[in-house]
């Protein structure tokens, strides 16, 4: 089975937990930054400061901010939502949204239009 067919196995299988209430967020959240962590490549470049140490993932549109909107956890697997930056840009931006980045705007219109 390749890479990508392993990793869509993994989010329907903690779709269900999750939806069953057998994981926690944090447990969700953690098996997802595993497997994204285990597949970047050494030579991965952070966007905002050119770095290659400490890479980590951020979510564009924090996940702070889908909670309030009350969507469902299952959309903070969107792979959309996910960018690499080192550990102390990530840190830097934190909870807030970097309209500096041309995903961002896009995104958090797709997340408000699935507000219910």
């Amino acid at each position: 089975m390749d890479q990508e067919k392993q990793y869509q196995e993994l989010k329907s299988i903690i779709r269900f937990k999750l939806k069953e209430h057998k994981i926690k967020r944090q447990s969700f959240e953690s098996l997802i930054r595993e497997y994204r962590l285990k597949n970047i490549k050494p030579d991965t470049v952070c966007p905002r400061c050119g770095s290659t140490h400490e890479i980590t993932i951020d979510h564009i549109v924090p996940v702070s901010l889908l909670e309030q909107f009350g969507l469902d956890i299952e959309h903070l697997v969107d792979d959309e939502n996910f960018e690499l930056m080192c550990r102390r840009c990530n840190a830097f931006k934190a909870n807030k949204l970097d309209f500096s980045n041309p995903k961002t705007k896009r995104l958090l219109i797709k997340f408000v239009n699935l507000i219910k």
